[in-house]
């Protein structure tokens, strides 16, 4: 039997991709992540996708989904592609297919304007097949967890006691700071990007040498995921400023407030807006605030001062060259980065 590879039609392959995928996640087939709609936004609502298909018969029975972002690496602009959704149908496994998909998505980006490919595996047994296609393995992206409500926190202590990503938690409660210094505001996601103040925030993030190019079109795209609201906490220091992207989730069943993004201009400005965060996590009633990030990043931005922990869950960096153009001493050390959830589509 021959497995046919083609550059994926969300139109005419959507429901199948999304049937794929419900049998390959069903956790995720009551939730918006579970969607036609969730689908049809990652891969065609604003971004650029060379995602690929694995036709048997004409029935879809792989999937490799690829969403092509602008990074900057030493000044200049280059595509990277962030792969998301990798699956293969259980009736087909058995064939090499997870392979033979790989390889056949990797020889048709040779052919497009995309440098290199990310991924942010969590599920260890994908690992061998995208070794045995060319990835290689880089660095860790920990989970940190702060606790917010501690009479929450007992309610459910029974709960917390069958995980280390709890216990971690509560051997490092620290209670929340009232905001001391400067100012901060919430607002929602089109507010802020069409604020006047917005372009200096923006011109802040594209300055830097290296990382995910937040331009106003990608933020618009990146922040408007079907059935998810996300906030931007915005602070004011003097002459100073820097913003939190937040959202609340449920990480592990626990109501958390996610920080998907983070930029501080300064030290000042830095306390002031874990201490806004910190109100904010009171006010919205959660019991944990969490962040993932490399860390590098996690020491420059004083995670630890500030109340965090680092939890035994990560996500790793993985990554494959496609052209010559970028060097590879980028993806081998997070001391180049400052990776956070905004980069991949995961919260």
């Amino acid at each position: 039997m021959t497995i046919e590879f083609e550059v994926a039609n969300f139109q005419k392959n959507g429901k199948a991709v999304l049937q794929l995928l419900h049998t390959g996640f069903p956790e995720i087939r009551n939730t918006s992540n579970g969607t036609l709609e969730h689908l049809l936004w990652k891969y065609t609502g604003g971004v650029q996708s060379h995602s690929v298909v694995g036709l048997l018969d004409k029935n879809l029975v792989s999937f490799y989904g690829i969403i092509n972002l602008p990074y900057i690496i030493d000044g200049e602009e280059i595509l990277i592609g962030l792969v998301t959704d990798v699956m293969t149908h259980p009736d087909a496994r058995r064939m090499g297919l997870f392979e033979k998909t790989g390889r056949a998505t990797l020889a048709l980006l040779k052919q497009t304007n995309v440098d290199c490919v990310l991924g942010y595996p969590i599920r260890q047994d994908v690992m061998p097949g995208h070794l045995k296609v060319g990835w290689h393995e880089s660095f860790k992206l920990p989970v940190y967890v702060k606790g917010v409500r501690s009479k929450h926190i007992d309610g459910s202590l029974t709960r917390f006691r069958r995980s280390m990503f709890f216990l971690l938690m509560l051997l490092n409660f620290k209670s929340l700071r009232s905001l001391k210094h400067g100012r901060y505001k919430v607002l929602d996601v089109s507010s802020f990007i069409n604020d006047e103040s917005f372009s200096s925030y923006l011109k802040d993030d594209l300055s830097s040498e290296r990382g995910l190019v937040k331009s106003k079109e990608f933020l618009k795209w990146r922040l408007s995921r079907p059935g998810v609201e996300y906030k931007f906490i915005v602070v004011e220091n003097n002459n100073s400023h820097g913003y939190a992207v937040v959202r609340i989730n449920e990480l592990l069943g626990v109501h958390t407030l996610c920080v998907v993004d983070f930029l501080s201009q300064s030290k000042e400005t830095l306390k002031t807006l874990h201490q806004a965060i910190d109100e904010y996590a009171t006010t919205t009633k959660v019991q944990l605030v969490a962040i993932c990030t490399n860390s590098e990043n996690a020491k420059a931005i004083q995670l630890g001062r500030n109340g965090y922990v680092r939890t035994h869950k990560f996500f790793r960096l993985i990554f494959n060259q496609i052209s010559t153009k970028t060097q590879l001493i980028w993806f081998k050390s997070d001391e180049n980065w400052a990776i956070y959830w905004i980069d991949s589509d995961t919260v």
